[in-house]
């Protein structure tokens, strides 16, 4: 203890901490050069230490990883995800080296990626996601009749969900939508 202040004595040395914040763990690993340098870009770029932009990355991945094994735990979604993501870096990578779009964050308003990017998902769906089967306009007997029935509803609801979930997310209608039924089925 090195003074006293107001009847207490004061501590030497850094400032008491909370424990939630204290970090006492020190972890040590090798990187190769280039990976060393583009976290200490990163880290420039942010304002941060090198610590804290390896400590706020680390954690991120985190973080990802729950995503992905929350919303996308099969491996076909994972490949149309990567897929897709590849797909917009790359087009909009192509369509700024061909001196056409120059700011890869207005891409949305750039006609020829956007129509690089539709074309390319288009291709991305029909290969991950292939067209659902037609119901059978000639089914052979009563019992194959009413399964197709009930496969034609089925199918014609989930294309209005699909439609209509999607159309609430991206703010084309309301949240409360009094047709939207989060079971599949529709009430028109």
């Amino acid at each position: 203890m090195s003074t006293i202040q107001d009847g207490q004595a004061r501590r030497m040395g850094r400032p008491t901490v909370a424990d939630e914040e204290r970090k006492s763990a020190t972890l040590r690993f090798r990187a190769t050069e280039a990976l060393r340098e583009r976290i200490e870009q990163a880290a420039n770029n942010s304002g941060l230490t090198l610590s804290e932009e390896l400590e706020r990355r680390l954690a991120d991945s985190f973080k990802f990883e729950l995503v992905l094994h929350t919303m996308f735990s099969d491996e076909q979604t994972k490949a149309f995800f990567v897929n897709l993501a590849a797909l917009v870096h790359t087009v909009r990578k192509h369509s700024n080296e061909d001196g056409t779009l120059s700011d890869l964050a207005k891409w949305f308003e750039h006609d020829p990626t956007r129509a690089g990017l539709r074309a390319g998902i288009d291709v991305l769906v029909d290969h991950f996601i292939p067209e659902a089967r037609k119901p059978n306009p000639s089914p052979s007997n009563p019992a194959e009749a009413r399964q197709e029935r009930f496969y034609a509803v089925e199918l014609e609801n989930m294309e209005e969900f699909g439609k209509e979930f999607t159309e609430m997310m991206m703010g084309k209608i309301s949240e409360n939508a009094a047709d939207l039924n989060l079971d599949g089925s529709s009430e028109h």
